[in-house]
Parts: structure tokens; sequence; C-alpha cells
């Protein structure tokens, strides 16, 4: 039967929205029957005086949110959420069946920039509300303080909901599976915070085994290799999904129908990068405002600063707007870019009133404007583009892909310097990950020519006429030492011990490398992957001598899921140990290599259409 996600939003969740507080009383009640002493004379209180209603409205406020759309007023989710689908290996699932998965093992969502990971989370927050026994615990991992446990974080979220209770009491509830724990923006976290959240989340899980636990985070962040949680990855749209979409969004009927059928009749340029929920919201946005399609998706993204200022006050697009700055609409859009750009080489997500108003001088400086208006565009862009808004006593830009799509406009737009920085960070550009792969899209030819073709040279032997002779050695090795194999058992099947699969689990060094040979644990396969584990699978074949072997190696980490035991081996060691690292090495032929050849034809042959084009003149 074809499921209509939209319709199953509506119909289970819309009609709990309503204020009721019958459903935290049943909760209330069940919990009281099944505790004792002191613990059930705090529960009994819960139910006093009007409270439980306080208790249901608290709790329904994770629904509001503001948008990239609404500016500063808050909007229900439920008026504009389309429920996402998600990805468990080759399964597509529903974020209910997350929900109900979480209670034997807690739940990874995983997902990229726009695809709605807070929002799901906002939207199973309420779900579990409306549909199972248990009290969902809302938490932003990036407001927590480190000095304070979890538990003790998850006690005050209780009590500023209206149940306060004691550390005994809370411990009862995690104990016996009366809390959802749900913790939002592991990715959002410090690095340097993110070893503790991680040892904090192990331990509830550890030993509240009952409590249903979810996190929310982007991929490959140091939790994301953690073992102990299914991954689950929230899938990018479709063409259905875009038509749903915009009938969540879109409420008149015939807007509607017109959005949808100019929609499927775009380029690819456009539609392609209509993967995202937030991509969508500004994709409709862009449309209102113009009336019209954009042709590509740098369009697109040009046309969002605009549309924005139109949307403050109402003003045509081809107009320039008044601003407390005096800046032109071309000089705001130029200044922006530029502060993007140097807030994030400062590596600032939150930025405190003394900070912002440094990066902003530095930023206007950069490109020759009037530093001393620092206060006043920075008042602009916060009032008038609403794109960095003040959350508490720090500013934080309304998504982090507004920052980083306008910090890679200001690399694309310096014509003269763009191949310093493509060249600066040929090496160190995982902290540039999300600018690199706008800049794929908006600056092809220095992305190509600058940054992709010499991270290819510097990943293969390449000859004079570009062909890739061959995978550097060192490269290979470079790639197993940010790798894990796993192999399985099933002793309750008889099944002997086997190779399963290799998964990088950190950044490799080469972006080539890393964006087309890595071994993903939870995506697609590469043919580099499917190349590398053949060859593997078939050296390691025999169970038994296998399994002598590895009861005499040092495992990495090993955990068991049902009657499967999974051994965790660092791969480099393993196959060093192994004596087949040689082996494997020279295993690696054009087959192995055909994505990566494909890709780097693909950037010469672009560089060279644009070179040819350029000889017109």
């Amino acid at each position: 039967m074809h499921f209509d996600k939209v319709v199953w939003c509506d119909k289970v969740l819309n009609k709990h929205s309503d204020g009721k507080s019958s459903l935290i009383q049943k909760k209330i009640e069940n919990i009281a029957l099944k505790c004792t002493g002191s613990n059930k004379a705090e529960v009994q209180k819960w139910m006093h005086n009007g409270t439980v209603k306080d208790i249901s409205t608290n709790l329904k406020k994770v629904l509001y949110v503001r948008t990239i759309l609404t500016k500063k007023d808050e909007q229900n989710l439920l008026d504009f959420y389309y429920p996402s689908s998600i990805k468990l290996e080759n399964q597509h699932l529903t974020i209910e069946n997350v929900s109900e998965s979480a209670i034997e093992q807690p739940a990874l969502l995983i997902g990229t920039v726009g695809q709605g990971k807070s929002i799901s989370l906002r939207y199973l927050s309420f779900y579990e509300l409306c549909k199972t026994e248990r009290i969902p615990v809302f938490l932003e991992l990036r407001k927590l303080r480190s000095s304070t446990p979890l538990t003790t974080h998850i006690q005050n979220f209780l009590e500023k909901v209206k149940l306060t209770c004691s550390e005994k009491l809370v411990q009862f509830l995690l104990a016996n599976g009366f809390i959802s724990l749900l913790l939002d923006g592991f990715d959002e976290l410090k690095h340097e915070k993110r070893q503790h959240w991680v040892n904090e989340i192990e331990n509830v899980i550890t030993k509240y085994k009952k409590t249903k636990v979810v996190v929310t985070t982007r991929p490959n962040t140091d939790i994301h290799q953690h073992h102990i949680f299914k991954n689950y990855e929230l899938k990018q749209l479709d063409e259905a999904d875009r038509a749903n979409f915009i009938k969540k969004l879109v409420k008149n009927t015939e807007d509607q129908n017109a959005l949808i059928g100019k929609l499927s009749n775009a380029g690819s340029g456009v539609t392609d990068l209509l993967t995202t929920p937030l991509l969508m919201a500004l994709f409709v946005s862009v449309y209102n405002n113009r009336r019209k399609l954009p042709n590509s998706n740098s369009e697109f993204f040009d046309e969002l600063f605009s549309t924005l200022l139109s949307r403050h006050d109402g003003l045509k697009v081809a107009y320039d707007r008044p601003t407390k700055s005096g800046f032109t609409d071309k000089e705001l859009k130029a200044a922006l870019q530029s502060l993007c750009y140097q807030t994030r080489k400062a590596s600032f997500r939150q930025i405190s009133d003394i900070q912002l108003n440094d990066i902003a001088t530095l930023a206007l400086n950069a490109i020759n404007l009037d530093s001393k208006k620092s206060e006043s565009f920075i008042y602009d862009v916060s009032n008038i583009t609403c794109l960095l808004l003040k959350d508490g006593l720090e500013y934080r830009f309304i998504h982090d892909s507004v920052q980083e799509y306008y910090s890679a406009s200001f690399v694309r737009d310096q014509e003269e310097a763009k191949e310093k920085f493509y060249s600066k960070y040929l090496t160190d550009w995982h902290h540039w990950s999300p600018e690199l792969n706008f800049l794929m899209y908006i600056d092809p030819v220095g992305y190509n020519k600058y940054f992709f073709v010499p991270s290819v040279k510097l990943l293969c032997d390449v000859n004079d006429e570009n062909e890739i002779i061959r995978f550097k050695k060192s490269s290979f090795i470079d790639l197993l030492l940010v790798t894990d194999i796993i192999f399985l058992e099933d002793k309750e099947k008889g099944e002997d011990l086997k190779f399963l699969l290799l998964a990088t689990k950190e950044y490799v060094s080469n972006w080539a490398s890393d964006l087309i040979c890595k071994f993903e644990l939870d995506f697609e396969q590469n043919s580099f992957r499917r190349s590398i584990e053949k060859t593997v699978k078939q050296n390691f074949t025999n169970g038994q001598k296998l399994a002598k072997y590895v009861d005499k190696k040092k495992i990495s980490e090993t955990f068991k899921v049902n009657s499967v035991t999974f051994f965790i081996f660092q791969a480099h060691e393993f196959l060093s140990d192994a004596n087949f690292i040689d082996q494997l090495y020279e295993s690696i032929d054009d087959d192995a290599l055909y994505d990566l050849i494909k890709g780097l034809n693909n950037s010469l042959n672009f560089i060279k259409s644009k070179k040819d084009i350029g000889n017109v003149f």
C-alpha cells in the first residue's frame, strides 16, 4: 500500500495539538502506579492544582521554532513540517519506525546541512508525547554545560516543564523506561567537548538500558563511529517529496499546481539542488518573490539574498533598500560574504557582541568598505536580512548553511586570490569542507583547476597526458590508517567468523580520496570500495582459520546485536599483521579506480571547455 507521509503526519499528530492534557495525565498516572514511597509522593504532586495542563503546554513548546522564512516569529512546525524518509541500509523508514527501534538500540539520526535533523527530532519529541508512555526530554547539546552531568540536565529539563523531581526519582524514571532522551546537534559541539559528551551519553545508555535515546548529528562526527548506536540516515527529497513539500508550504491550490508544474519542467541544475527541506523552503520563497524559477543553483542562491531583503520591507528586488549603514544592496551582500568567510575562518558559530564587532571591522576592511560602520552593518544583517540573529548573549546565523554558502561566495568572487585559498587548504581542507562542497557548483572552474585536479595528482601517479597510472601506496596507507575492518560471528546459527566490511571512521587527508575512495559505513558503495572489499573477502574465507588468527590479535572493539557478535580491528594494523597490505595494494586496478578516473576526466574536460570558450576572444 502506498504510504502518504503528509496524511500520516496530519492524522497522527495534528489531532493531538489542541492543548488537551489527557495524554500527559495518563502518563503520570501510569508512572504513579509503578512507583512507591517518596517517588510516588513526588509523582502525585504533578497532578495537583492544574499542573498537568501546564506540563502539557510546556512539553508542546518544542513545536514552536523560528525558520528562515518566518525570521523572528515562531511557527508551529506541524504547519510546515513534511516528514522526511529515513534510510537504514536498504530499508526506507519513517520517524515513527525510528521511535520504535530506539527501544532496542539507541538511534543516531544522521543528516547533512538543511535536511531537517532538528525539526525531525522536535517532531519525534511531540510524537513521543502523543503516542508513547514516555516523557520526551528534548535537549540541545550545544547549550548544555559540560561541567554538569547529563542526568542533572535531564532533571533540570523536567523541573523546567513543571515535572519537579529529586535525583532519586530521575533515576527511577530512567531505569524504568519512562523517559525518551532526545539529544539534538552533536555536530554543533566544539571538538574538544565531544568525547566528554560521548562518554556522558554512553554512561546513560549503559546504566539505564530501558531509556530510549535518539541523537542527531551530521555525518562523520566522533559519535558516528560508536557502534552502540544504530545509524539512520535522513533521505534526500525525491520528485514526489518535492511536490508534497510544496503542498505543505503553499496553501493556495492553484499556486501549488502552478509551482509543481513548473518545477517538473525545470532543468536538472535546479531540481538536483532541491534535495533538502531547507533548500525547498528557500526555493519556494524565491519563487514567491520572483514568480519564476531560477535557472541554476547558483542563480537560486544569488537571488536568496535579495529575496530576504524584499521580504523585510516589501520593495521590489531591483531597488536598493535604505540601510542603517548606508551600504547599497551590492555592498551589503559583499560585506555579508566577507563576514561569513571571516567567521568561518575563526571557527565561530556563536559570536559574542565584542567578537562580532571586531570581526565585522575585519570583514569590512577586507573589501575596502568603511569599517567605522561595523555596528550599523551588524544591525542591517540582523534586522534587514535576518540572516544573523541574537540568541541570548550571542549572535548566530539562522542556519549553518547560510554562513557556509556566503563564505564560499566570498572565495568565488576573489578572482586573483582564490587560487591561494585552494592551494593553502589542499591538504588541510577538513574545516572548509562545507565551502568546498558549495564551490564545486558555484565556482566549478576554480574548484576543478586549483583543487580537485591537484588533489587527484597528490593521490595518484599521473602521466604527462593526465592519465592515472596508479594509486600511490602512501595514499592507500593513509586511507587504511583511518579505517576499521569488521568481522562478525553468529554462534547461535552455527556460522563461522567472517569478514563484513571496511569502515572509514575519520576524514581522509586527501580530498579526492575522501570524496571518492573511502569506505563509508552507511552509504552507497564506490568502485574502489567494491574492489577492495571483494579482494579482502576472497582472502579471509576460512572461518575456523580466521577465528584462530583473530583470537591472537588485539581487538579494538566488540559489540553484540542479538546473537551476532561484531569484532572491530584497526585495518592497517590487522592487514599488516596478516602480511596482506602489499597484495591488497597490488589488486588496485582500473576497475577499482573507475570512479576516480571518471572524476578526473570530467574535471579536465570541463576546464578545457572553458578554456576553449575563452579562445573565442
